[in-house]
């Protein structure tokens, strides 16, 4: 069973949070999270303008943990990493595998990725 965690995007100081500095997400009455509370390590922050982003299990062929919103390096191309509703799972956008019904990178060959970044952060990477 894979860990189950979250970093989120804060759209009010532009920067990202990562999983060790969420404490706490206090959900509205829809279920939606609208607020997140989470400690830099100078103190505690909340953020009302925020993008959480899940962990998918997966770590690239450096081992680094990759997440929703991840630009993923494969081959020679610059690819993102998304939850698909239709199919219910992590796919790697850009990508074809003839084997699949689906345009996606087989997760069984993650160990050939590399996280190069993620779209907040570094949008050039994806190019036009």
């Amino acid at each position: 069973m894979r860990e189950i965690k979250f970093r989120a995007w804060d759209k009010e100081k532009d920067e990202l949070i990562p999983p060790e500095a969420l404490t706490e997400i206090v959900w509205n009455k829809s279920d939606a999270p609208d607020t997140i509370e989470y400690n830099d390590g100078e103190g505690l922050w909340q953020c009302l303008d925020f993008i959480l982003m899940q962990y998918t299990g997966l770590k690239d062929k450096s081992g680094v943990e990759i997440y929703e919103g991840d630009i993923v390096k494969y081959h020679s191309g610059a690819d993102i990493v998304s939850w698909t509703k239709t199919t219910a799972k992590f796919n790697v956008l850009n990508f074809y595998d003839a084997s699949q019904d689906c345009p996606c990178c087989a997760f069984s060959e993650y160990a050939e990725l590399e996280v190069i970044g993620n779209i907040y952060e570094n949008p050039e990477l994806l190019g036009d």
